[in-house]
């Protein structure tokens, strides 16, 4: 079956976090290295802060505006997680640490990302890409230099559905205008990306970086580079 487009998942596929670690450890060590107390960490929180940097974040803020934003953040991710006798004075004085740890340059691209992208939109391939993730997910694209390449971009935060639920591959399709049956997804979980691809009518393929047991009948990957075999 020809190809006319791709979807990607984002987190682990396209990026990965700088030093292997999340932006909640990084949170939890910033707390620890500054003696700040605080509720455990919960995913949940970067949903809940992230409602704010969609609606307030601006990427071309000069220096200024920016502080001031990172600052705003910080205030909403203290009293988020209940850090201990914080105030606006510490928001101000943690801010760069704070927009390190939580905007796009905690993350970094696979080394082969960029190539593989430039060379799949070359062959005229439609692509999108598809991720569980907060809201705000196409300022992290444009700042890590890819939006480029994605006509749609898609959080599940935006649509309100998560993968494996089939609406959110469906979309997809819908805005690139390519049948399910043409789209291939390439994605690292089982459960959200393999399933939920395939149940979409989706071709997949699971892409396996860290060598664990691939699924039964699904083509496993281990670098995006292999993509570009099957166009």
């Amino acid at each position: 079956m020809k190809l006319q487009g791709i979807t990607f998942d984002f987190y682990m596929t396209l990026i990965r976090p700088r030093g292997n670690k999340s932006r909640g450890e990084s949170y939890q060590d910033f707390l620890s290295r500054h003696y700040l107390q605080a509720d455990p960490w919960e995913h949940r929180v970067l949903y809940d802060v992230f409602e704010y940097y969609a609606d307030a974040y601006d990427p071309a803020a000069n220096e200024r505006e920016m502080h001031r934003f990172w600052a705003e953040f910080a205030q909403r991710l203290f009293r988020r997680t209940n850090v201990v006798g914080w105030d606006q004075g510490l928001a101000d004085e943690h801010a760069e640490a704070i927009r390190r740890i939580f905007s796009h340059v905690h993350f970094e691209l696979y080394p082969e990302v960029r190539e593989t992208l430039r060379v799949l939109k070359e062959k005229g391939l439609k692509m999108a890409v598809i991720s569980n993730w907060q809201r705000g997910l196409k300022h992290f694209c444009r700042e890590l230099d890819i939006a480029k390449y994605f006509p749609v971009i898609l959080s599940s935060a935006e649509l309100g559905w998560e993968k494996p639920d089939q609406r959110i591959f469906l979309e997809a399709c819908k805005r690139l205008r390519v049948e399910p049956r043409h789209m291939l997804h390439v994605g690292d979980s089982v459960d959200d990306d393999v399933r939920g691809g395939k149940g979409a009518g989706f071709q997949v393929f699971f892409l396996n970086r860290t060598g664990v047991e691939p699924p039964d009948g699904i083509p496993a990957i281990n670098n995006l580079r292999e993509v570009l075999k099957a166009v």
